[in-house]
């Protein structure tokens, strides 16, 4: 069969529309994807940072396992980090719930004792001055087997 010029011209026409098609769905799934792109960095940023910690006045420092994040005006520090800095608290990871747990343990105070809580007492005395009656009260903390005891010779002295 021979091809006519008209359906040779017909052809090309075809094929550069094809391409043409082609073309632009390129340039649109080039535009589509990139602004995905840009979308998805937002501006906020988070970086690691180094920071210094105190416990109960003891300067600690933070070892290479863990790291700080400073993340949009929020400093987060690894909760295993302070748990082992801090002696009384024990922490726990629940791998089937995905719970983290903090617990306080029982402060030992002696051989026979483990209370979680020491015993508290208070004194009180008074003394007048100026025919006015003022009072003073003492916090005491004791603790131990002997509690009372230095509780009673505490009051005595």
């Amino acid at each position: 069969m021979k091809h006519s010029r008209l359906n040779t011209l017909y052809i090309i026409t075809k094929g550069r529309y094809k391409m043409r098609k082609l073309i632009i769905g390129f340039i649109i799934g080039l535009i589509v994807s990139l602004s995905t792109v840009a979308y998805g960095s937002s501006p906020i940023q988070d970086f690691l940072s180094s920071a210094n910690f105190n416990f109960n006045g003891k300067p600690t420092t933070l070892s290479n396992e863990y790291s700080v994040i400073n993340y949009n005006g929020h400093v987060y520090v690894p909760i295993r980090f302070v748990a082992e800095n801090l002696a009384a608290i024990e922490i726990n990871y629940d791998d089937e719930t995905k719970t983290i747990s903090v617990e306080q343990s029982s402060i030992k105070f002696d051989e026979y004792i483990n209370a979680p809580i020491p015993f508290v007492a208070y004194e009180k005395k008074s003394m007048e001055m100026y025919g006015c009656k003022i009072f003073h009260y003492f916090k005491v903390v004791l603790a131990g087997k002997n509690a009372l005891n230095q509780l009673n010779q505490y009051l005595n002295l």
